[in-house]
């Protein structure tokens, strides 16, 4: 497998701009994270809904993920 940075990349060493490179080698990072940000949000799903550990983790991943841009602002009218 070829790498892009140090990182490993689906597509072969050349075949890319570098910035198609860089693109492609961000995507697959942004998706992993969003992966990420499922499986944690499931498992918090698990708990009861009164749980002070939930609902603390549910802020926390939610302004988290705001300010990355990631999520819309509650009432902003900014659209993603």
């Amino acid at each position: 497998m070829a790498t892009v940075l140090g990182y490993p990349s689906i597509v072969s060493p050349g075949s890319l701009s570098p910035f198609a490179e860089f693109l492609s080698l961000f995507l697959d990072r942004y998706n992993k994270i969003c992966g990420h940000i499922t499986k944690l949000t499931a498992k918090l799903k698990d708990l009861k809904p009164e749980d002070e550990f939930r609902i603390k983790m549910t802020d926390d991943v939610r302004r988290r993920r705001e300010e990355k841009g990631m999520m819309r602002l509650e009432g902003g009218d900014e659209a993603y």
